[in-house]
């Protein structure tokens, strides 16, 4: 082996690891990119969902209603307080309690709105997520 070729040789093999490091790198930028992505459309999904309840209550005859704006009269939806609790509104904005279906789930809500969590409600017990557990043991021991 002459001189020239080992060192064509040894360009060679730097040229190969530029290359190889070059798509490392650029692997790790797409990964970076979507973890980022991913980030975000987290976010914008749990916004969706609720909505911080900063808005004005009203009590109209005994009944609670819940305006998100000045502009906006009405609100259906959960909204979350910054205690956490939890309420839902049906048509115009007025506060759900007692049972209420969501979604295939049976939630109750206190007679403040809150919703219900980790405690017997009657004959059943909600969970964490302030749904009815079915099919599964109570922390308990009751099924």
């Amino acid at each position: 082996m002459f001189y020239g070729e080992k060192r064509e040789m040894k360009l060679n093999y730097i040229l190969e690891m530029r290359k190889l490091r070059n798509l490392k790198m650029r692997g790790y930028k797409i990964f970076g990119a979507l973890i980022l992505f991913f980030f975000i459309c987290m976010n914008l999904l749990a916004l969706s969902f609720s909505v911080e309840a900063e808005g004005r209550w009203e009590n109209k005859d005994n009944v609670w209603y819940y305006y998100p704006t000045e502009e906006e009269h009405s609100f259906t939806g959960w909204v979350q307080s910054p205690e956490s609790a939890r309420w839902y509104f049906i048509k115009e904005g007025k506060m759900q309690t007692g049972w209420m279906s969501w979604k295939g789930k049976w939630y109750f809500l206190n007679a403040d709105g809150g919703m219900a969590e980790k405690q017997w409600v009657g004959n059943f017990y909600v969970g964490e997520d302030g749904a009815v557990v079915t099919d599964r043991e109570s922390p308990d021991g009751w099924k």
